[in-house]
């Protein structure tokens, strides 16, 4: 979604003197600060970071955290304000939560973005001792899974992963390289884009990979789904998939169809398929989609424009039915990055900057229709557009720690705040 207040502080720093500017936004901050209250103090967060480089993990959508709660993935990048090419490799690996200061290197990859990483995440088969990862595979993009215990390659997948079922059998997979030139910040760039000259390829679309047999087979290709309830601002569009993620038995998933139209606007619906890409279901078609979750096996939350509404909302959407609830008056209005937590009663979310430049960790009861500040951080004027380092709040398995990406000093780090969800 469009970031209107960095729109805002752009304008500002374009008609008044930048001094001004911080000035104001550092008074603004202050005040921030003294009056309103949060429910984590900055000074119980811990940090993980590094003295050369940046440390961060990614998209919000897969989890950090252990089995146990006791490790934490990230990934370690050189400190560039650019999109990574393909000198620039990022180191993979991890930290035990209680020793923040002490990354241990299982390997690296050069197959990365600032928004989503390289898809690193744990995989599910095993005991829990072992990651999955897109890299290069014999020069092409691809996946490895890998035993942390000794760094060791256990076996390279063929194509790269944007999702991974929680039975660890199956992948999806999409055009990195086209997702990074119509996306930047969500794909990667190191290998050409063999599909510019076509808006919508009938040959270039979603993948479903068995990471058992190493096989893939396509399930629809952008122009399938471009044909289907086509917009009038598709006319002459590029169109691009982005934001793929199974459900939590693994029998459907989701995923985003966007496409730039000829006025350089981007546009977004949402579409669900069973596994096989069958039974496939357009869910949202207002033109504007952001962000999402599943909540159950069958149902979303999702913050877009909602057409029976004619506003910007969190919604929850049956993906069966269609149908769509919504929550109470005091539901967060911005845009976010949500995740639920297993009571089914609370969710955790984020905000993009304010006015006063700082980021939110919030949460929402449903029950009591109650949203929370948990913690405010402060951004950075200089990281904007694919370089930004949105919060992207992963929750531990025990419920009991939120982990985010930030900034401190213009380098990204990884936080970790402690919670008790029953206080909230």
């Amino acid at each position: 979604m469009k970031n209107n207040v960095a729109k805002i502080k752009s304008l500002l720093h374009g008609v008044i003197p930048k001094k001004l500017v911080n000035s104001y936004i550092d008074l603004a901050r202050l005040t921030c600060s003294l009056f309103f209250d949060q429910v984590v103090q900055n000074e119980k967060i811990k940090n993980f970071s590094h003295e050369d480089g940046h440390v961060f993990f990614g998209y919000y959508d897969v989890t950090p955290f252990g089995m146990d709660d006791k490790l934490l993935l990230a990934m370690k990048t050189p400190i560039i304000g650019r999109a990574p090419n393909a000198e620039d490799h990022a180191e993979i690996g991890y930290y035990h939560i209680d020793k923040p200061d002490n990354f241990i290197s299982l390997g690296e990859t050069n197959t990365w973005c600032w928004q989503q990483g390289c898809r690193l995440q744990w995989y599910p088969q095993d005991n829990g001792d072992k990651i999955i990862y897109n890299c290069l595979v014999d020069g092409e993009y691809g996946a490895v899974i890998k035993d942390i215990s000794n760094g060791n390659i256990v076996k390279k997948i063929k194509k790269p992963l944007y999702s991974v079922s929680r039975d660890g059998k199956w992948g999806v997979s999409l055009d990195f390289s086209r997702l990074q030139r119509l996306r930047p910040g969500y794909g990667y760039g190191i290998l050409p884009d063999d599909s510019v000259s076509d808006l919508a390829p009938n040959y270039n679309g979603i993948e479903l990979v068995d990471l058992e047999t190493n096989e893939s087979q396509q399930l629809f290709t952008l122009k399938d789904i471009s044909d289907i309830e086509p917009h009038e601002s598709m006319d002459g569009a590029e169109h691009y998939f982005n934001h793929i993620m199974f459900n939590p038995s693994g029998d459907n998933f989701l995923f985003f169809h966007l496409w730039m139209s000829k006025d350089s606007k981007r546009h977004s619906r949402l579409f669900v398929a069973s596994r096989d890409g069958k039974n496939l279901r357009l869910l949202s078609n207002s033109g504007s989609v952001s962000h999402y979750n599943w909540i159950f096996d069958d149902k979303i939350i999702l913050y877009s424009l909602v057409s029976d509404k004619g506003r910007y909302m969190y919604a929850v959407f049956d993906s069966l039915s269609g149908n769509v609830e919504y929550f109470g008056k005091n539901v967060p209005k911005n845009d976010g990055h949500p995740t639920l937590l297993k009571n089914k009663k609370i969710f955790i979310t984020d905000t993009y900057p304010n006015l006063c430049s700082q980021r939110n960790l919030l949460s929402y009861n449903l029950d009591k229709d109650e949203m929370k500040i948990l913690a405010r951080f402060d951004d950075s004027r200089d990281f904007t557009g694919e370089f930004r380092c949105d919060l992207h709040p992963r929750v531990s398995p025990d419920e009991k720690m939120i982990c985010i990406d930030r900034l401190i000093d213009s380098k990204r780090v990884i936080s970790i705040i402690s919670f008790d969800a029953n206080g909230l």
